[in-house]
């Protein structure tokens, strides 16, 4: 698995003292943050009539800005999001009360809903997986059984190679940092 940057886990990202890094003030406005939420709403498009009924998962939420933005231009999707994070969780508790969140652990989530049978639509995530080292990676092997697509905006090349019964594209390619690769997996039986 190839990383553009040096390997951190999320309870170091999130702890750092930069201000740039976890500055509230820019991961809620849809503004600053438009370069990372546009091109998956643009795969979404391709998928969904705006007033289409879907569910939709985000694995690593963090604010919950992904989701609003998705929540805009799809009014009735069914938004859920997990995330470890406690301050964004409850923030997304009280300002996003459209998203079912669960504090839970990515991986953690996945198994939960295998073994419930959950399936989704459609699980995103944007720069969350570049926080979970490879060995847990091995855990995206399930992803098929929680979902009938995934849009996954990482900057971890060969991504691919970890996500197992479904088909794979690259959608795009970008220069935003953290999420330059998206990546679009399809179960076959979609």
């Amino acid at each position: 698995m190839k990383r553009p940057q040096k390997y951190i886990t999320g309870s170091e990202y999130w702890s750092s003292p930069k201000a740039s890094q976890n500055a509230k003030e820019d991961y809620l406005n849809l503004a600053v943050r438009h370069h990372y939420y546009e091109p998956i709403i643009e795969k979404l498009k391709k998928l969904y009539e705006p007033n289409d009924t879907f569910t939709l998962h985000e694995l690593g939420c963090g604010w919950g800005t992904n989701l609003e933005a998705i929540k805009n231009h799809f009014p009735n999707a069914q938004c859920s999001a997990n995330d470890i994070w406690k301050d964004a969780i409850e923030y997304v508790r009280v300002h996003r009360p459209y998203v079912e969140i669960v504090e839970m652990d990515t991986f953690q989530f996945i198994d939960s809903k295998v073994s419930e049978g959950r399936l989704f639509d459609v699980i995103i995530t944007n720069a969350h997986l570049i926080h979970i080292n490879d060995e847990r990676l091995k855990g995206l092997c399930n992803l098929h059984r929680i979902c009938r697509q995934a849009i996954l905006q990482e900057n971890i090349v060969d991504l691919n190679d970890m996500v197992t019964g479904m088909k794979f594209e690259v959608t795009k390619i970008s220069n935003v940092p953290d999420s330059d690769y998206q990546y679009y997996f399809q179960k076959s039986d979609v």
